[in-house]
């Protein structure tokens, strides 16, 4: 009896281990990444910063002009800066938000409005020089572009993440004629004082047609 009962206990032993084995890759495989993990995040994968830009190949006249876009606020946010944003290969010149205590501003966000001069599919670009970030990218085909937030529907950019500075490529599936830069986190500038040191910084705004 005892010849048959150790080969059969040994089996079993391997059966069993085999079984966490596999249970333990299941539960890898399939287990939540955290309390965000429900909408779609893009992370940009952590690198040597990037701290200049090449200015890509737009097309020329794509962007009609940008606005800032500050529902929550004073709906105004360094207005004057908007067009040093746009495309120039010069990553100095540069729309910024006011200097924040709050990295989350405080409210929902605030961000840039990017008016394209005829409705368009095609890809966005855009270089954001303060770090860590937290945005989305909103489209709409509407005549204007719109004035709150929930009008500006689901985004076509859910949640980009990035711990360095970098440039952001959005591409635009739908023709619109407005998109939103919405910040919901900002960097740390060595522009802003001790006690307010958080921004956005965003330049080299460029749209790229698709056809």
């Amino acid at each position: 009896m005892q010849t048959r009962f150790v080969p059969s206990l040994v089996v079993i032993c391997l059966l069993l281990a085999i079984g966490l084995v596999v249970g333990l890759v299941l539960w890898a495989t399939i287990r939540p990444d955290g309390p965000d993990s429900a909408g779609q995040t893009t992370v940009i994968p952590t690198t040597t910063p990037t701290t200049t830009f090449a200015a890509p190949s737009a097309t020329v006249g794509a962007i009609a002009s940008l606005k800032p876009f500050d529902p929550g606020g004073d709906l105004e946010e360094n207005d004057d800066l908007a067009p040093a944003a746009l495309v120039d290969g010069n990553p100095q010149t540069n729309w910024e938000t006011e200097c924040y205590t709050d990295r989350y501003f405080g409210k929902a966000g605030v961000g840039l409005v990017v008016n394209l001069a005829a409705a368009a599919t095609g890809t966005l670009s855009f270089a954001v020089t303060t770090a860590p970030f937290q945005l989305y990218v909103y489209a709409s085909s509407g005549a204007t572009a719109p004035t709150d937030l929930a009008d500006w529907g689901r985004p076509i950019a859910d949640r980009v993440v990035s711990d360095h500075v970098t440039t952001v490529e959005v591409p635009v599936g739908v023709a619109a004629g407005h998109l939103l830069i919405w910040f919901v986190e900002g960097g740390i500038s060595s522009t802003c004082s001790t006690d307010h040191p958080h921004r956005a910084v965003v330049g080299e705004v460029a749209f790229t047609g698709s056809g």
